[in-house]
């Protein structure tokens, strides 16, 4: 059989996921490799980011290892899904200047009560809540001026692992808005939010649209997954969007309840 392979990476709040499917959805391998939750205070839920990286790098070598050497060579494409809202500040080598905000942490009360409004709400499409990361970011900028302002990048898990990947920090349109910091009706950062948060427009990953190609994968790793050939990355999107699309509840008038 010489039908196309794609690697599907999750990587969330536990644990990273790497199944191999076919275009039908089969599944023909899988592997996983957990994520340790750090929690250094009250309210705060925090990851290492490096392990966003050695735990994709795991599963995706478990799941190739499984499969045969005819298999390992259909693969062509690999796509990220991950936990949204969170994010980490990272130096030019990609190094983490401290640790990463989770999605869950609500730490920033604060700053929901100062800057959540029905006009946030309409510009960047998130309600005033403690999981938009807009708001962790300003608590940052409160308490942590000099590491938000000395930070090269500002990403979340997608652009975090495409620079590993693909050596540019990039992240898709359907990953990058969780952050809360997109004007949702251009489809772009937000000036506005920008400042709220203390970011700048630089520190910020470039953003491609979700289902497009971003750039084929560095060939050591191909090779250190016994893949011979390209393997393209293709933007993705966060994870609740992802199981909205797997679960086809994808018109207004159709939901989905997700409990975990």
């Amino acid at each position: 059989m010489s039908d196309p392979l794609v690697i599907a990476v999750d990587s969330s709040t536990s644990a990273t996921k790497a199944v191999v499917v076919d275009k039908s959805g089969q599944v023909l391998s899988t592997g996983k490799a957990d994520i340790d939750l750090l929690t250094p205070g009250m309210d705060m839920y925090e990851h290492d980011p490096v392990q966003w990286w050695e735990s994709t790098e795991t599963a995706i070598s478990q799941a190739c290892a499984a499969l045969s050497d005819a298999d390992r060579q259909r693969i062509k494409a690999l796509c990220i899904t991950h936990q949204r809202e969170s994010f980490a500040l990272v130096d030019e080598d990609g190094g983490a200047l401290r640790p990463a905000i989770l999605w869950l942490d609500s730490r920033a009360g604060d700053e929901i009560k100062e800057y959540g409004s029905d006009h946030i709400h309409e510009l960047s499409g998130k309600p005033a809540d403690t999981t938009p990361a807009l708001y962790k970011i300003a608590w940052l900028k409160k308490h942590e001026p000099e590491v938000l302002t000395s930070a090269h990048k500002l990403v979340d898990v997608h652009a975090y692992l495409a620079h590993h990947l693909v050596g540019r920090w990039v992240s898709a349109v359907g990953s990058a808005d969780t952050l809360n910091l997109l004007d949702i009706a251009n489809v772009d950062y937000s000036d506005e939010l920008l400042d709220i948060a203390g970011v700048t427009r630089e520190q910020m990953a470039e953003l491609a649209q979700s289902a497009s190609i971003i750039d084929t994968i560095k060939k050591e790793l191909t090779d250190s997954w016994g893949i011979p050939g390209d393997v393209v990355l293709v933007a993705g999107v966060g994870d609740g969007q992802a199981a909205g699309l797997g679960t086809s509840a994808i018109d207004e008038d159709v939901a989905y309840v997700n409990i975990g």
